[in-house]
């Protein structure tokens, strides 16, 4: 009985455990830069697993919310990935799968895009052309060609754009249902078989890792090509007008930048910590505001992101939500930052006049019905206080 029990376990530890699920994305880094120059160095070693890994998979899939992908776009967009509800483990994990081959997909596409041209794509090309043109392109045998050369400020690919207060709020706006913790935008330089080739990158934090989320909002500023492209191979007159660009002088513009990247707010988590409306009754948690079934319980957290926009989240009891006009419990507020504070109106100046511009709006109309016209801000390391024309005051404190 004894050598029977013995041989039965050693078969037990021979036997191969059940194979665990293949994870698509790495382990994430502690920088977005250090995600871009993985991404690099996995396209010079000729590795495409390697530069997909750096991209956010289930990572995003687990974070992600559909519904603010479908509302600011302000439609469903049936073939979106990015659209469809998924709230269990089988389709999250769908999206995870589908996000890397969608994410390979638009790589390819460059590839072709490059080497063969959106003009060539009739039926009179011969095979043998589009080889022909494959073998020729630049993205041929690129292995041990990749070098990076350096990073560029977006601040300057832009004309200085990126460090406008709109740019901000408009790319927290857009990426909003990734629910990243941090957003950072990124644009290199490199060299791929001696030409001139360039990165726009946007980059998301999830639970204090990096990863690549997806094409910078620079890239449209790169290239006029209709592809959501990660590499850019800039042709003959893409290049001049980017080199022109980039040679003018942006230092104000770029400085700015820096310091949104620098500063410690970029990330930050503040919660609603007071508020004095009379009636309304401040919550310890989205959960509880929204199970306050008769009540008027309120729950707000503000996030500041790196890319100088930031977003203060409200979830509502359904008698606040009437109360506010809120078409579902959660409402969102859009507004930009800078380092030194956060303004209640910013100007853009446009022709040769200036435009101003309330900094905080919903979302969307229907989002939420707030007044936030002759609101005065103060704040600290530490707290944010709004006041609000009617005497209300709401206090987040720095998590």
């Amino acid at each position: 009985m004894k050598k029977i029990l013995v041989l039965l376990l050693l078969l037990a530890l021979t036997v191969p455990a059940a194979a665990e699920s293949v994870r698509l994305e790495g382990d994430g880094f502690d920088t977005p830069e250090e995600a871009a120059l993985a991404f690099v160095d996995a396209l010079n070693r000729a590795d495409a697993g390697g530069m997909l890994s750096a991209f956010a998979m289930e990572s995003f899939a687990a974070h992600a919310d559909p519904i603010l992908s479908l509302e600011h776009n302000s439609r469903f967009i049936y073939n979106s990935i990015y659209s469809i509800p998924y709230t269990d483990g089988f389709l999250r994990s769908l999206v995870t799968h589908a996000r890397y081959g969608r994410i390979a997909s638009d790589l390819l596409l460059s590839f072709g895009e490059y080497a063969v041209g959106m003009g060539m794509n009739t039926q009179s090309v011969s095979y043998p052309e589009v080889e022909a043109l494959f073998v020729s392109s630049p993205l041929y045998d690129l292995k041990g060609h990749v070098e990076f050369v350096e990073w560029i400020s977006p601040a300057a690919v832009t004309g200085g754009i990126a460090a406008d207060p709109r740019w901000g709020g408009d790319a927290v706006v857009e990426a909003a249902y990734s629910g990243a913790e941090d957003l950072a935008e990124l644009a290199a330089h490199l060299r791929i078989n001696g030409n001139n080739a360039y990165l726009s990158l946007q980059c998301a934090r999830y639970d204090g890792r990096w990863y690549l989320l997806g094409p910078g909002k620079a890239q449209q500023y790169m290239t006029e090509s209709s592809l959501e492209a990660f590499l850019i191979l800039p042709d003959d007159q893409e290049q001049q007008r980017l080199e022109n660009t980039l040679a003018e002088d942006h230092a104000e513009e770029t400085a700015q930048w820096d310091a949104l990247r620098a500063s410690d707010l970029g990330g930050s988590l503040w919660q609603l910590e007071a508020l004095n409306a009379p009636g309304v009754a401040l919550c310890g948690s989205p959960e509880d505001a929204q199970a306050d079934g008769g009540g008027a319980g309120v729950y707000a957290e503000m996030r500041f992101f790196s890319v100088g926009g930031g977003i203060i989240t409200v979830w509502a009891a359904p008698a606040l939500q009437q109360a506010l006009s809120m078409d579902d419990p959660t409402a969102h507020i859009r507004f930009s930052w800078n380092p030194s504070g956060i303004s209640t109106e910013y100007t853009v100046a446009k022709r040769g006049k200036t435009f101003t511009f309330p900094n905080f709006r919903a979302f969307h109309d229907e989002d939420i019905a707030l007044d936030l016209t002759d609101l005065s801000i103060r704040m600290d390391e530490t707290s944010v206080v709004f006041t609000l024309q009617d005497g209300t005051e709401a206090v987040f404190r720095r998590q």
